[in-house]
């Protein structure tokens, strides 16, 4: 439970300073800790890029055609 409280925290955009001060930490330690959670979490933006793939031409749709 602390770690996620730290880690809502943290994707939140909170100051590091009020989860070291609720969890009673230093803030060097919840930056060496936490701060590449964001990072992790957009890994699969990074790894599913797909490389070589030709996009088709999109279809149009005209609202006022029969």
């Amino acid at each position: 439970m602390r770690s996620t409280c730290i880690e809502n925290h943290i994707l939140r955009g909170t100051n590091a300073y009020l989860p070291a001060r609720i969890c009673s930490n230093s803030v060097a330690t919840i930056m060496q800790t936490y701060e590449r959670i964001d990072i992790r979490r957009r890994t699969k933006e990074l790894t599913d890029i797909e490389l070589g793939s030709k996009k088709g031409n999109p279809e149009t749709i005209s609202l006022f055609d029969e």
